[in-house]
């Protein structure tokens, strides 16, 4: 899905979910290898070194650099990696051109793609307390990938697909050709950030959602209902930068988005990239946490809270439930 927050008009999806997933859970084929125990889903990260095996190929035969990422990356890729193609990476002439483009940002990201393995543990954690927290969850492998700076996060059948080379920028990352508001935001999450995204992805798996109305409320819900239960579950926001302007401009954005909330047009306030450190995008995913936050704090049963939380069938209803909002009146 798309990034945390703020991604840029020049490319179309970055992390968390820039297109929204219409693949509701409940239509989505069981993956093979569906685990109740976390300890036993997997957690690969050998499609890493495959890519920097083809980056440094194509980059001593340029003129055959696709046709090497394809044999040497693409083709010998993991069922993770297949889907990832289809759905993130939209093929090896994309990833061919962001890697010429782009090719400083990833040599300087390439040392921490390869850490990446060293947060298993901390991760793993997180689908511990998912199960502790929703005793049905279902807990897929976890596949980390390289693409073409276009996806960061994805919740997929095949299980959860991470962007590695979107998720570990630091100080030392070379933000050479990338739009100007690109360093603040990615350096405010980089690779620390990396289990929380994985929390949110692992809520998304869970989520089975009917979508009788596909508007700006349901769509908020869904995105900031996987912050809240990934925040409970990894101990931190994967949407940082979002949540830093929303608690400052809380009644003003909610006024706005109660006028927006029943329209089908999503620009605004969700997978709209773009946006800047003083007007992030993706700020529904702010109303949506605040909202879920509102719900929870209000029911008593906290277990069954999660479970409503996780399979809501009426959004309004939901929303009227929480009574968020009302403080605005």
């Amino acid at each position: 899905m798309k990034f945390i927050s703020c991604l840029l008009v020049f490319m179309p999806f970055w992390g968390i979910a820039q297109n929204p997933d219409t693949k509701q859970p409940e239509d989505r084929p069981a993956q093979p290898g569906d685990r109740s125990d976390p300890q036993k889903a997997r957690f690969v990260t050998e499609d890493i070194a495959r890519f920097w095996e083809a980056f440094d190929s194509a980059a001593v035969d340029t003129a055959d650099a696709a046709a090497l990422l394809k044999s040497l990356y693409l083709d010998k890729g993991t069922l993770g990696l297949k889907k990832f193609n289809e759905v993130g990476i939209k093929g090896v002439d994309a990833l061919a051109a962001a890697i010429k483009k782009y090719r400083p940002y990833y040599e300087s990201v390439r040392p921490r793609t390869l850490q990446i393995a060293t947060l298993e543990d901390t991760i793993r954690k997180s689908l511990v307390k998912m199960k502790r927290l929703y005793p049905e969850a279902r807990l897929p492998d976890i596949y980390f990938l390289v693409g073409d700076l276009n996806a960061g996060g994805k919740s997929e059948k095949e299980g959860l697909l991470i962007g590695a080379e979107v998720n570990c920028a630091d100080d030392n990352t070379d933000f050479q050709n990338l739009p100007p508001a690109v360093p603040a935001i990615f350096k405010a999450l980089g690779f620390a950030h990396i289990p929380s995204l994985v929390a949110h992805e692992l809520v998304h798996y869970q989520q089975s959602y009917r979508f009788t109305d596909k508007n700006v409320l349901a769509y908020a819900i869904m995105e900031g209902s996987a912050d809240f239960i990934g925040e409970k579950i990894s101990g931190r926001s994967v949407n940082i930068v979002p949540r830093i302007y929303g608690d400052a401009h809380e009644k003003e954005l909610w006024l706005e988005f109660e006028k927006d909330a029943h329209t089908d047009d999503l620009n605004k306030w969700l997978y709209n990239g773009g946006g800047s450190l003083e007007r992030p995008g993706d700020l529904g995913y702010y109303i949506g946490y605040k909202i879920t936050e509102a719900y929870y704090r209000r029911s008593r049963d906290k277990a069954r809270a999660i479970k409503e939380i996780l399979n809501i069938t009426d959004f309004d209803a939901f929303l009227k439930e929480s009574g968020y909002g009302r403080q605005f009146e």
